[in-house]
């Protein structure tokens, strides 16, 4: 038997939950963690990530920040993201295809944090 690809000694699954993860997605699972800054321009949160299986949005800031899948959206328009550790999560199994959709942020203050933590799929099973 070759060594799998990147080295790894173990075969997948290794633990619980990647075996629940294997189980309902059909591949592996990784996490991605970035900071975004917010102001009174439109920013993206996230881009179109079609693997996408779920995010968080922790908003660090004492001023709402407005979410929203479209670009042109305003301050006081979408999705609340509430100040002072306020989040806003989207999984695939709750809230369907949306998960994957570009989201984008605005604010009436500039200079806002927002933490973003997304899961994706990022390598299938083979024969389906």
């Amino acid at each position: 038997m070759s060594e799998p690809i990147g080295g790894e000694k173990r075969r997948f699954p290794r633990t619980a939950a990647d075996e629940f993860a294997y189980g309902i997605y059909k591949g592996k699972l990784s996490i991605e963690e970035r900071d975004v800054t917010v102001g009174v321009n439109v920013v993206t949160l996230m881009y179109n990530r079609p693997e996408r299986t779920g995010w968080i949005a922790v908003n660090h800031s004492a001023t709402d920040i407005y979410l929203s899948f479209r670009e042109d959206t305003t301050a006081g328009r979408g999705l609340i993201l509430p100040p002072n550790g306020g989040t806003v999560s989207f999984s695939l199994m709750d809230d369907g295809m949306v998960t994957g959709w570009q989201m984008y942020a605005i604010a009436s203050a500039g200079g806002l944090l927002v933490s973003v933590f997304e899961t994706y799929r990022y390598a299938m099973r083979r024969g389906g």
